[in-house]
């Protein structure tokens, strides 16, 4: 899974994402999620979307999907997020 806003979400955001999933990897506008083993609700979505003052975008990734993070590209595999090459394009 990622979260991803359209603006740089701020770095109270980030702390508040952090705190509450196992993040891979974040930058300003995108937070990587590892499995979890708990579900998450839509009041932990909706306190997202008002501290960042912007929309959040929840998106399930399927495995071999490539996101682009911090200027690195991640692939998810059927353990988790990996890292890609310097280089790698999406």
């Amino acid at each position: 899974m990622s979260i991803n806003f359209e603006h740089d979400m701020g770095s109270e955001v980030q702390n508040m994402i952090k705190k509450q999933f196992n993040v891979s990897a974040i930058d300003e506008k995108t937070a990587l999620l590892e499995k979890m083993k708990t579900s998450f609700t839509r009041k932990q979505m909706g306190d997202i979307a008002r501290a960042a003052n912007q929309p959040v975008t929840l998106e399930l990734n399927k495995i071999g999907d490539r996101k682009e993070v911090g200027g690195v590209v991640y692939e998810l595999n059927e353990i988790g997020w990996r890292k890609l090459p310097i280089g790698t394009k999406l």
